[in-house]
């Protein structure tokens, strides 16, 4: 009889709170061998509702572990988390498992509260759809933050502390890639950034206090980029403009622009099919065809009069490359970035902090270069 308030991950899951998630490789511990059976089905159909079927859960292997790092999301889809961090557990024999689950938001004071109280929570983090839930949390670093992607426990306090390891792991291989075409970091260059919510909110501050010469917010809700901007213009005066779809063809066309950040739900599921460079409308059947007929003009525009303009896109399709920077480089652009190395970057600054915070799970073993190493390897996989 599971209590009404759970205390701990299976009271959770059998109060119907939340679910491992079926798509993330590496994310079947909690499955017994039916269950196991059938995500190989559901990952090769993908598609349709996921089952929430205990039966095919075997809650007991939580017994055989000392801890477990769970991620939170509101939708079911191939995380890469658990693939690199049960990749390095197992490597280095810590017996420890990286778990997604997927739960609703609505539900993150039961939830968070529930897996505080569990001994063998040991941290994890929030996904798709959980990123603003950090009011939960014990405490956040900095302060400031408006979302949250990662979470440490401090073993003695049992304090919950969150963290954005997402920002500073997104902005390395932009700087990087500013560095190889021998233009310095980010200090005084335009950028257009593309989106206004998830990671984009927490965007605009970091590239400020990183010395951005001009930022461009432009996003469907203009009032979501409008609020961005005013925040920039806080922290420096007359640093960001704002504006909506309909002005990504002038604001690309008529700026010297030096980087495009697209941090946009276009090119990922389900709306894979559309570029960021223009307008998706998904209610009109021919709006794919639009979408990248339009993106595709914007792009070659941008190949004439600024070719070496950086495209960097951190949506991570399921195949391929995202229709941003694929449609770019049919346009002959040659800059571009994707967004696995987001992804490395942030998992091995996530464990860094997680090492702080608990270094005795680690057993000794922890070394950054090891981490990025194993992290790197399984991402190019």
């Amino acid at each position: 009889m599971v209590k009404e308030k759970p205390q701990n991950l299976v009271e959770l899951i059998q109060g119907g709170f939340i679910y491992p998630a079926w798509l993330p490789d590496k994310n079947d511990f909690l499955f017994n061998e039916e269950g196991r059976n059938k995500i190989l089905k559901i990952v090769k159909e993908s598609s349709g509702e996921f089952p929430k079927d205990i039966s095919l859960l075997n809650l007991g292997n939580l017994k055989n572990i000392k801890g477990y790092l769970a991620f939170l999301t509101e939708k079911d889809y191939g995380a890469l988390s658990p693939l690199m961090w049960n990749t390095f557990f197992e490597r280095q024999r810590l017996n420890y498992r990286a778990i997604y689950f997927v739960g609703n938001p609505e539900d993150a004071e039961i939830i968070v509260n529930a897996l505080k109280s569990d001994p063998k929570y040991v941290g994890g983090g929030f996904g798709s759809g959980w990123k603003e839930q950090h009011s939960y949390l014990d405490r956040i670093f900095p302060k400031e933050l408006k979302s949250v992607n990662f979470i440490a426990k401090n073993p003695k306090t049992k304090e919950l502390i969150g963290y954005n390891t997402d920002i500073e792991g997104m902005l390395l291989p932009l700087e990087e890639r500013f560095r190889q075409l021998s233009k310095g970091g980010i200090q005084g260059k335009t950028i257009v950034m593309f989106g206004a919510g998830g990671v984009g909110k927490e965007l605009p501050r970091h590239l400020v206090q990183r010395g951005v010469g001009k930022l461009i917010i432009l996003n469907r809700t203009v009032e979501k980029a409008e609020r961005l901007a005013e925040e920039a213009n806080k922290i420096r005066q007359g640093v960001a403009e704002y504006g909506g779809e309909e002005q990504i063809r002038e604001c690309l066309l008529k700026n010297k622009v030096d980087a495009v950040v697209n941090v946009t739900k276009k090119g990922a599921e389900p709306f894979e099919n559309y570029a960021a460079f223009a307008k998706a409308d998904i209610d009109d059947p021919e709006g794919v065809r639009r979408n990248n007929e339009e993106s595709l003009k914007i792009a070659k525009g941008l190949a004439k009069i600024n070719p070496e303009i950086i495209i960097y896109d951190i949506t991570l399709p399921k195949a391929g490359k995202p229709k941003t920077l694929e449609i770019a480089e049919q346009a002959g652009l040659e800059h571009l970035v994707r967004g696995i190395g987001m992804v490395t970057n942030q998992g091995v600054i996530a464990a860094e902090k997680l090492y702080k915070r608990n270094p005795k799970m680690f057993e000794n073993k922890y070394d950054k270069k090891t981490i990025e190493q194993v992290f790197k390897e399984v991402n190019k996989g």
